[in-house]
């Protein structure tokens, strides 16, 4: 019930920012799907190498800059990218590959969705 109250939370978020949701895990689920912020330091260009390949296969349209948050955010960490219709995506934290379609889909919540790739960011 937890994680269904959880994920209704993260996709009430969707259009507002970063939404980070705890969950019962060893580390929590967090969701990045953030506006851009004008102000943000230069980007790395191994960063930006690391996240244009992961995004290639993608039709998610701000992939990359998500990808980029996530190294900003959590250097090192396992993630998933996600993707929905229309242009739509998430990039999201887990603990290990076998999670990245259930984290993607929502647990079978979000439908259609798909694994794009899973990367271990830098």
């Amino acid at each position: 019930m937890r994680a269904i109250a959880g994920l209704t939370l993260v996709l009430s978020l969707i259009g507002c920012g970063t939404a980070y949701v705890e969950t019962s895990s060893s580390r929590p689920e967090r969701s990045l799907s953030s506006a851009p912020d004008d102000s943000a330091p230069p980007v790395d260009t191994d960063a930006a190498a690391i996240a244009a390949q992961a995004c290639a296969q993608t039709q998610y349209e701000r992939c990359v800059e998500s990808v980029l948050t996530a190294i900003d955010t959590l250097p090192g960490s396992l993630v998933a990218i996600c993707e929905y219709e229309e242009g739509q995506g998430d990039v999201v934290f887990i603990d290990a590959e076998a999670e990245a379609e259930g984290a993607c889909s929502g647990d079978g919540l979000i439908s259609p969705s798909r694994v794009v790739a899973v990367v271990q960011l830098p």
